[in-house]
C-alpha cells in the first residue's frame, strides 16, 4: 500500500512534529519558571 519513499518521508515529518512539540513545551516551561 505505502511505498518506501513515502514511509521515510512520513517518518521525517513525524520527527519534525515531535521536535516542534518539544520546543513549544520547553518555551512554555521557561515562561512559567
Amino acid at each position: 500500500m505505502c511505498p518506501n519513499f513515502y514511509h521515510s518521508c512520513n517518518m521525517q515529518h513525524m520527527r519534525s512534529v515531535e521536535l516542534s512539540i518539544k520546543r513549544k513545551k520547553l518555551k512554555s516551561a521557561k515562561a512559567t519558571s
